[in-house]
C-alpha cells in the first residue's frame, strides 16, 4: 500500500526519549513510569493512574477493582472491538452486548436505561437480570472511534442502581463531553496506546480512577499481587501487567506533542468532510452537540444502492489502487465466540457493522494524499 491507515509518527525526540530510558540503571519499570502516569492525569479528572501493558489489562484490573465476580453479566455495546467483552470474561463474567444509537454510533443509553427498568430488579446483593438470574456487575460503555458516549446520561440512569461504570476510552483520547475530558462519569476509565492509537506507547494502556482504594488495588494486581516494599510476599493472585519504562519514555514524548496532534487528526477529518460532504450515498461522521470528537479512524458509511458499491467491495478496490482502509467492527453478536450471545436487538450496529468504513487517518497523511483518496473514492463508485 502506499497509502497507509493509521501507521504511527516517530520522531526524533521519541527515539531519544526512549534511548535516554534505556541509559537508567533501572530499565525495567523505573520512574518514567510514574512521570507518564502524572502526565496522563493532567488530561483527565481523575487523581490516580495505573499503566499496564495493554488496554486490555486496563480493562482486567478495572472490573476486578469495581467488583465485577464470576456469573456477573457486564453490559456492553456490541459495536466494538472484542478486547471490551473478552475483558468481561476473564473475570468469569457474562457480556450482555447492546445496541448502539445510528447517529454517533456509541452505546443506545435510553434503550439501556429501559432494559434496566423492564427486564432487571434491584435485591439486597444488587441489581439483577430477572430472566438469567445474573447480577449486573458493571457497564462499559465505549468511546468508539474518538466521539464520546454519553457517560452523563448513562450516570444519571445507573446512579440510583449502584452499577459500576467502567469506560472504555481506548478510542477516545482527546475526545470532550459538555467540554470535559472524558471519564468525569466514570468510576473507572481506561485507555490504549496500541501503534495505531492518537498518542502510542507501541502497545500499552492505562487504568485512571478517583478512588484510591482501586488505584492501589490495581497496582497491586498489575504487579504479581506483590506486596509494597515487600520481597516474594504476595496477598492476591496478580498479574505481569506493568508497563516497561521505555514503552512510558515514548508515551511520555508522544504526549507532549498533543496538542499538534490532535490539530494534525482535526484537519484531516476537515478536509475529508469538506470533500465528501455532498457525495450521494456517503455519510459522514457526526458529532453530537454534546461531544468534541477527534476522529481517531475517519469512519464513513456506504449506502450500497445509492452510492454504487458496498464498503467491502470499496475496500478491496481502493486496495487495488494502493490505498489501504479497514470495515468498521463486526458486531460482536455476529460471528465468533460472542455470536448469538445475550444480544438485545442490535439493527442499528449491524447496519453500521455492514457499512462502516475507515479511511486513512494517519496524522503523516499530506493534502494531497488525502485528496488522492476523496479521488479513488469517487472514481470506484463511477
Amino acid at each position: 500500500m502506499t497509502i497507509k491507515l493509521a501507521p504511527p509518527v516517530i520522531k526524533d525526540e521519541d527515539r531519544e526519549s526512549v534511548c535516554a530510558s534505556l541509559r537508567e540503571t533501572n530499565i525495567g519499570y523505573g520512574p518514567v513510569v510514574e512521570e507518564f502516569e502524572q502526565a496522563i492525569r493532567e488530561h483527565f479528572p481523575k487523581e490516580g493512574a495505573v499503566a499496564t501493558i495493554s488496554g486490555t489489562a486496563a480493562l482486567h484490573l478495572a472490573l476486578l477493582v469495581v467488583g465485577v465476580k464470576a456469573g456477573d453479566a457486564v453490559l456492553i455495546p456490541t459495536l466494538t472491538f472484542a478486547a471490551s467483552a473478552h475483558a468481561a470474561r476473564y473475570v468469569g463474567a457474562e457480556p450482555f452486548l447492546f445496541d448502539v444509537d445510528p447517529h454517533y454510533r456509541q452505546l443506545d443509553v435510553p434503550r439501556l436505561e429501559e432494559w434496566l427498568a423492564s427486564r432487571c430488579e434491584r435485591r439486597d446483593e444488587g441489581v439483577f437480570h430477572r430472566a438469567s438470574n445474573r447480577r449486573i456487575g458493571a457497564i462499559v460503555p465505549v468511546d468508539l472511534l474518538g466521539h464520546p458516549c454519553d457517560t452523563d446520561a448513562l450516570r444519571r440512569a445507573v446512579e440510583p442502581l449502584k452499577i459500576p461504570i467502567v469506560e472504555d476510552a481506548a478510542q477516545g483520547f482527546g475526545a470532550q463531553l459538555r467540554g470535559r475530558p472524558l471519564g468525569g462519569g466514570a468510576d473507572v476509565i481506561c485507555l490504549s496506546f496500541n501503534a495505531n492509537k492518537t498518542i502510542t506507547t507501541g502497545g500499552g494502556g492505562m487504568l485512571l480512577s478517583n478512588n484510591p482504594e482501586v488505584i492501589k488495588e490495581a497496582r497491586l494486581l498489575a504487579n504479581q499481587g506483590k506486596a509494597p516494599g515487600k520481597r516474594y510476599v504476595h496477598p492476591r493472585v496478580g498479574f505481569n501487567y506493568r508497563l516497561p519504562a521505555a514503552q512510558a519514555a515514548l508515551g511520555r514524548s508522544q504526549l507532549r506533542r498533543f496538542k499538534e496532534i490532535a490539530t494534525k487528526k482535526q484537519r484531516i477529518a476537515d478536509r475529508y468532510r469538506a470533500a465528501l460532504k455532498d457525495v450521494p450515498g456517503l455519510r459522514l461522521p457526526r458529532e453530537a452537540p454534546w461531544a468534541k470528537q477527534l476522529n481517531w479512524l475517519y469512519m464513513v458509511h456506504m449506502d450500497e444502492v445509492e452510492f454504487g458499491i458496498s464498503a467491502k467491495s470499496a475496500l478491496e478496490a481502493l486496495g487495488r489502487l494502493g490505498i489501504e482502509t479497514r470495515p468498521m467492527f463486526t458486531p460482536l453478536h455476529e460471528v465468533g465466540v460472542y455470536k448469538g450471545l445475550n444480544v438485545h436487538e442490535c439493527g442499528n450496529a449491524e447496519n453500521l457493522g455492514r457499512t462502516g468504513l475507515a479511511l486513512p487517518s494517519s496524522i503523516a497523511l499530506e493534502d494531497e494524499e488525502i485528496d488522492r483518496v476523496v479521488e479513488a473514492l469517487l472514481q470506484i463508485r463511477a
